[in-house]
């Protein structure tokens, strides 16, 4: 018996849709024998019947086939189009343009950058295919990460209103006073002598980054380290006259150094959860880096191969 099934996979609105164009069976040889009591009576209507059994059979096992398609199609269209990370972002996992077919791989290209998690965007839109490799080595799952992907969480945050901070304490407390600012900003001691301060501070616009640092993967984790490289300021407006831009650049790159690269590195050392399919883990994930991606190159194993293991074999 030779069955033959021929199936396109393509990208409809964001979910892959599966389709089998063609399926076919062909049973050359049917033999069915029946042994004891009057089998030699019922063995003749067999004979007689054996062209109808082989047309039986030729039409029921592609309609099974079809039938389980569009189940797998469901499944394929069922999957989940966001994956939430706090109550502000969540993760785009829509599939951007067709799968790219390889003589042994199957290439299927996501989103993978950040939208709100409360209001909903459309991201269908086509994106240019990407040319990636893992080094010549050859992975089942490769992660590419690059500056969009960043910019696309800061510019969800930023549009959430959580880009405000009120500060009050730092680890060099005299920095909110006025009187360690006198020779910085003259006006605002005269004005206000020896008073302490809270620094109020809200992001005009989104910000937009360029950043370099050290990733490492573990397991479905990746972790990672940033250090600040450059950084400059400008002053915008001012109703105490004008001051030093360079020394206050300063003082606002201690803040930087000492308050908000350690909160980054706290949280990136925990580690991110990779998005992999439930009940699947990464496997020897190595890094690959160029100027203008970061690739997480890795193969999919069971989560519980031991459980997989004790299956019986057919």
């Amino acid at each position: 018996m030779e069955v033959g099934i021929t199936m396109e996979i393509k990208n409809y609105n964001g979910s892959l849709a599966l389709n089998a164009t063609q399926c076919g069976c062909s049973v050359k040889d049917l033999v069915i024998s029946l042994d004891g009591g009057a089998s030699w009576f019922y063995q003749g209507f067999i004979n007689a019947f054996e062209d109808h059994i082989r047309a039986a059979v030729e039409k029921v096992i592609p309609e099974n086939i079809i039938d389980s398609t569009s189940k797998l199609d469901s499944l394929l269209q069922g999957l989940p189009r966001s994956v939430s990370l706090d109550n502000v972002t969540a993760l785009n996992m829509t599939f951007v343009n067709d799968p790219l077919y390889g003589n042994s791989t199957i290439e299927f290209d996501i989103n993978g950058l950040f939208a709100s998690a409360v209001v909903k965007t459309s991201n269908l839109q086509k994106h240019p295919q990407l040319s990636l490799s893992c080094g010549g080595a050859s992975n089942m799952l490769l992660l590419s990460l690059d500056e969009d992907v960043f910019n696309s969480a800061l510019e969800v945050y930023f549009k959430a209103g959580s880009m405000h901070w009120v500060v009050d304490k730092v680890p060099d407390q005299s920095l909110l006073n006025t009187a360690g600012w006198k020779f910085i900003i003259p006006r605002l001691y005269w004005n206000y002598p020896n008073d302490d301060m809270v620094l109020n501070i809200s992001m005009a616009s989104s910000p937009i980054v360029s950043a370099s640092g050290v990733v490492e993967a573990s397991g479905n984790k990746v972790y990672g380290t940033v250090g600040l490289d450059n950084f400059s300021l400008s002053l915008k407006w001012s109703k105490i006259g004008n001051f030093h831009m360079s020394l206050i650049q300063g003082v606002i790159r201690v803040f930087l150094n000492t308050v908000c690269m350690p909160y980054l590195n706290s949280h990136l050392g925990n580690g991110y959860i990779l998005p992999v399919v439930h009940g699947f883990t990464l496997k020897d994930v190595h890094v690959v880096t160029s100027a203008e991606q970061l690739m997480l190159c890795s193969d999919i194993t069971f989560a519980n191969a031991s459980r997989l293991a004790a299956l019986p074999v057919l």
